[in-house]
């Protein structure tokens, strides 16, 4: 008995897949039947509608967390330029909103999520993007940069939504000292267990740090290298690796540091690995 698949066929607007199986275009959203014969009358499975909830959101007034001090409310760009929002003596300094959201369904889990960029007020307010995905009915802020912005580093040019993903166009490197040329770098984003993960080029964190603006200070056989400055965070795959440098570059405690890691193809990516 022959076990080759059988050739899908069409018959009037619909797709047979063999088996009394038939995928419907209903109302722009696929229906898929299920016959037990020929003669018994289909029974359409509709795929749902895209859950837009996050859309009515209000991102202005909700707590922020930056990842590197406690929740402060966000500002908009207007209180901070009208002198609404004070600079604090004490504590977190104050974020606000930088532009629009971009929504996408970055879990893939038929439901809109947002990227949006956000600055702190302080220095040249530079931004940073972060996320909020819709979780159950609610909107959880994602506390890791899904790309990374500093007055002296990285800057970020655009990011643009693409399916499921983030493109990410940044001018990378060290302006501060006038020592190095900053270079143009592009990369994607997606979200892994609820956590920004770079996927091209490479696998590892969305932070930045192929060109050598932080000095090397160690340079391991191994480490446990992860995608965000926590060990719930995605990790990378040790059998890719042929190269790790932990770098100067660290968090606002002692515990993480920055790592360039080179892959067995050559592909330069970085990750955070715990630090003592």
């Amino acid at each position: 008995m022959s076990t080759d698949p059988v050739p899908a066929k069409t018959s009037r607007g619909r797709v047979l897949l063999g088996a009394g199986l038939a995928a419907v275009l209903v109302g722009g959203a696929v229906a898929v039947s299920v016959a037990a014969t020929s003669e018994d009358a289909a029974a359409p499975f509709v795929q749902p509608a895209m859950d837009e909830g996050i859309l009515d959101f209000e991102f202005a007034g909700s707590m922020f967390d930056s990842g590197y001090s406690d929740p402060v409310p966000l500002a908009t760009e207007e209180e901070v330029v009208s002198g609404e929002v004070s600079f604090p003596a004490h504590g977190p300094l104050p974020q606000y909103i930088v532009g629009e959201p971009q929504y996408g369904d970055f879990e893939g889990d038929n439901d809109l999520d947002a990227a949006m960029l956000v600055a702190p007020m302080a220095g040249g307010g530079t931004p940073s993007l972060y996320l909020w995905l819709w979780e159950d009915g609610e909107v959880v802020q994602v506390p890791y940069p899904a790309a990374a912005g500093e007055d002296c580093g990285d800057h970020i040019d655009e990011f643009t939504v693409v399916g499921d993903a983030i493109e990410v166009q940044v001018t990378s490197g060290w302006w501060c000292d006038g020592t190095m040329d900053p270079q143009p770098a592009a990369f994607t984003v997606a979200v892994q267990d609820g956590y920004p993960v770079q996927i091209e080029p490479g696998f590892g964190s969305p932070y930045q740090c192929t060109v050598e603006q932080y000095g090397v200070i160690a340079e391991p056989a191994t480490a446990a290298l992860y995608v965000a400055f926590s060990t719930e965070s995605p990790q990378l795959d040790p059998a890719t690796i042929s190269r790790i440098e932990v770098l100067e570059r660290g968090t606002a405690d002692p515990l993480w540091r920055l790592a360039r890691v080179t892959g067995t193809d050559g592909v330069v990516n970085c990750a955070w690995t715990p630090y003592s």
